[in-house]
């Protein structure tokens, strides 16, 4: 299995940010990544991942949300984060607004490894102790070091509470 840490840079995380709206977010998400990749591709990148929420919301519940598309001509998967001063309206399955989020984008010819990916994350995601340090980062480097540190350890939903 992949180690989805592989993916992360610390280009690529966003602390206590204070955007107002989901497409705001997406927004935000498609800069973050297009920094480290080429700065063309924002619209691209933008333009993904509001047709994937628009297939239906990314939120998991619980104030988080892992938003995701595939694109065309990626080199490698890549993972960014975002966590919200104020949370957020996501179209949640509970109704709860969304403060936490994770964004994975997957080479468009990679389907396996997308779903693979979203699993991995969907799991550090629902251990308890790993949403709270991500929350409690009060910084952009404590935010990415909660991040390596979440994505670096087994989860299993066994053992995910």
């Amino acid at each position: 299995m992949t180690a989805i840490n592989h993916y992360l840079s610390p280009e690529q995380v966003e602390c206590h940010a204070s955007y107002n709206s989901k497409k705001r977010v997406l927004e935000a998400f498609s800069e973050l990544f297009s920094q480290a990749a080429d700065p063309e591709q924002s619209t691209l990148i933008f333009d993904a991942l509001l047709k994937r929420e628009k297939i239906g919301s990314t939120a998991l519940g619980n104030g988080i949300a892992i938003p995701h598309a595939r694109i065309d001509h990626l080199q490698a998967p890549k993972i960014a984060a975002i966590t919200l001063q104020n949370p957020i309206d996501f179209d949640a399955p509970d109704q709860k607004p969304v403060d936490l989020l994770i964004s994975l984008l997957v080479p468009n010819e990679q389907s396996e490894l997308h779903l693979n990916l979203l699993k991995q994350l969907a799991g550090v995601l629902k251990n308890k102790k790993s949403v709270t340090q991500l929350r409690q980062s009060d910084s952009n480097k404590s935010l990415f070091d909660a991040l390596v540190a979440a994505t670096s350890l087994p989860h299993d939903d066994a053992k995910a509470s």
